[in-house]
């Protein structure tokens, strides 16, 4: 794993979801910690799943495939990982501030490839789509928004809620530091 640059610095990447299945998300993490192991550790399903070497709190940029028209950004602070495999659905378990205030509704072509830019900020963290700020995170939406800035372990992640794989494809990510 590379770190980030020190704050402030921006992750800008363009992609798009490679299998349009219902509630298939990607998107890159940010924020995180990691000890120097193995992350993930595969040699044991602890190990994989239950791990405490790696991004055990990050931020998220879930982008959520809906339609060709319409993709959901859910914005996650993930402050903790949980492994549970007695609990419903996935056996890890995502805690923090995750929640319908952080949801923003994308409107545009989303079958297709689109340029993202995060900016890491010491005040705030902003979400660009095309250009456009379509959100920005700081202490108005919580009291802990930015927790993890000064983590610098960054990744890109592929997710599903329901039957389908999700694949998605990344034309670029670049990590670089930004002006004051």
């Amino acid at each position: 794993m590379k770190p980030a640059p020190t704050v402030p610095y921006s992750i800008e990447f363009r992609s798009r979801p490679a299998n349009l299945g219902n509630l298939v998300s990607h998107g890159v993490v940010f924020g995180g910690d990691w000890n120097g192991e193995a992350c993930p550790d595969w040699s044991t399903v602890q190990g994989l799943y239950g791990h405490h070497n790696c991004f055990n709190h990050f931020y998220t940029t879930n982008l959520i495939w809906y339609s060709d028209t319409n993709t959901r950004l859910l914005w996650e602070r993930v402050d903790q990982v949980v492994y549970c495999p007695t609990c419903d659905g996935s056996p890890v378990k995502r805690l923090g501030d995750i929640d319908g205030n952080n949801i923003r509704e994308l409107v545009h072509n989303a079958s297709e490839f689109n340029d993202y830019r995060v900016e890491v900020r010491t005040n705030d963290i902003r979400f660009f789509l095309n250009n456009h700020l379509v959100f920005t995170y700081n202490a108005q939406n919580s009291e802990n928004a930015m927790a993890w800035i000064n983590d610098p372990y960054f990744g890109v992640f592929a997710s599903t809620d329901e039957y389908s794989n999700s694949t998605a494809r990344f034309e670029y990510i670049k990590v670089t530091p930004l002006d004051n």
